[in-house]
């Protein structure tokens, strides 16, 4: 699979498990913990991004910060 549609499976990721075996299937190992601070930056909360969602997509950097979450 290719790094561009697995970063797009993790954003339409619901939960932690989902996180889990997406990362599993592509060969990825990933903590629980690290899953769910995955989910929750991913997550948008009362129609608002967070401020790391914000500087990640202002900035252009989104796919690298992305990235950044699996090394």
């Amino acid at each position: 699979m290719q790094k561009e549609e697995l970063i797009r499976k993790l954003q339409a990721a619901k939960s932690v498990d989902e996180i889990i075996a997406i990362a599993k299937e592509n060969g990825i190992e990933i903590t629980s913990e690290k899953a769910q601070e995955l989910l929750d930056k991913l997550t948008v909360k009362d129609g608002e991004l967070s401020d790391d969602m914000l500087d990640a997509v202002s900035g252009g950097g989104f796919k690298d910060w992305l990235r950044g979450i699996f090394d």
